[in-house]
């Protein structure tokens, strides 16, 4: 896949820093099972973040994506 591609799936989105330094702190300390860490990137991470939020609150509200 060319990095033009690549790069359309993304957006920069701005959170408070704050939030951001307990995200870099939290990362490493997240393993599975087999002691593997649980995200590559603080993008992952984040991405994973808002996929939870979406679907605690599409499920309150009774509706589909």
């Amino acid at each position: 896949m060319s990095q033009e591609l690549e790069e359309d799936k993304w957006a920069t989105v701005r959170i408070p820093t704050e939030l951001l330094n307990a995200v870099e702190n939290l990362i490493p300390k997240l393993k599975d099972e087999f002691g593997l860490p649980l995200y590559r990137s603080k993008s992952e991470a984040v991405a994973e973040a808002v996929k939870e939020f979406l679907k605690k609150n599409i499920l309150k509200q009774g509706k589909g994506a």
